[in-house]
């Protein structure tokens, strides 16, 4: 497709399919509160993902970063350990498939910080085990990216000659992933969606999954951003939630249990507008994803 033809189609009724219909109550139009929670928000599957991705991404294809700052925790046998702050970043595009569905390229990068002093970490005492192991700086991408309203694929996992130091996060396997939208929901002049994404690998049929991911993220964006078919991406927050099994390098091998994170996060147009101490970070560790991403990413629309 040419590119001024998916710019109109990007910027017209397709990309905001219903949007532009939905009733706005008196209260909200007013800037005045509505009901305590909010009310559903009538979003069909087309209008409904592309809130969305207007939210956490952008609908023209152009890079965002988005940023989390986070606590994980240990939690074995009914009892929680903290074991550091987060502060992850990732870069990412996508384009439009059809009505339901993005796909593009996305980057991660994470970061461990002592829990209690708020220093860079080198080295953690996991709990249970008293084993001292060495903490790094986390690299994943460039990676595919599908996001729809409800998505579901298995595919075999391994090591990605792009992921530093790979084998110290994940443990290759058959993967089963989803990916799902829901609960939008308007309070006053804000939008309010749901998102669930789980990836679960296993081994030989029958055993015990070699690993799992599940996460949880509430992402608010402005409903004024969402009507507005002129945005093309819109600023936007999230409140965010994990479980994962323990990654290798934590060397819990034998213990029965998982990590849990807690914490929130956003959307920025660009790197350089990430909080001070995950730019930072950035600079020193990855400094090529400021330099130039468009460039590490690859396979962007227009490049």
């Amino acid at each position: 497709m040419d590119t001024d033809r998916r710019q109109l189609i990007l910027t017209g009724p397709a990309a905001l399919a219903g949007l532009a219909g939905v009733p706005t109550p008196a209260s909200a139009s007013r800037g005045q509160p509505g009901p305590a929670g909010g009310v559903p928000a009538a979003l069909d599957d087309a209008a409904l993902l592309a809130a969305f991705v207007k939210a956490r991404y952008a609908l023209d294809g152009r890079i965002t970063c988005g940023w989390v700052d986070a606590t994980t925790y240990a939690f074995v046998e009914g009892a929680t350990y903290p074991l550091y702050r987060l502060r992850a970043g990732t870069w990412s595009w996508l384009r439009r498939v059809d009505a339901t569905r993005f796909e593009g390229r996305t980057l991660e990068v994470a970061y461990f910080f002592d829990a209690g002093t708020d220093e860079p970490l080198t080295r953690l005492a996991m709990p249970v085990t008293g084993r001292e192991v060495e903490v790094r700086p986390y690299r994943a991408g460039p990676s595919d990216l599908v996001v729809g309203v409800r998505e579901q694929s298995t595919d075999v996992f391994r090591m990605a000659a792009e992921t530093r130091d790979g084998a110290a996060f994940f443990r290759p396997g058959t993967r089963q992933r989803s990916q799902a939208l829901s609960q939008p929901v308007r309070e006053a002049d804000r939008l309010y969606i749901r998102e669930d994404i789980a990836a679960r690998v296993s081994g030989e049929a029958g055993a015990r999954p070699k690993f799992f991911y599940t996460e949880w993220t509430i992402t608010e964006v402005a409903w004024r951003d969402v009507r507005n078919p002129r945005l093309m991406s819109a600023a936007s927050r999230l409140q965010y939630s994990a479980i994962a099994a323990f990654r290798p390098w934590m060397r819990m091998d034998g213990v029965d249990g998982h990590t849990l994170q807690n914490g929130r996060g956003g959307k920025v147009a660009g790197a350089e507008q990430f909080p001070p101490c995950l730019l930072e970070m950035v600079r020193r560790v990855d400094p090529d994803l400021l330099d130039d991403p468009r460039r590490v990413l690859g396979g962007q629309p227009g490049s």
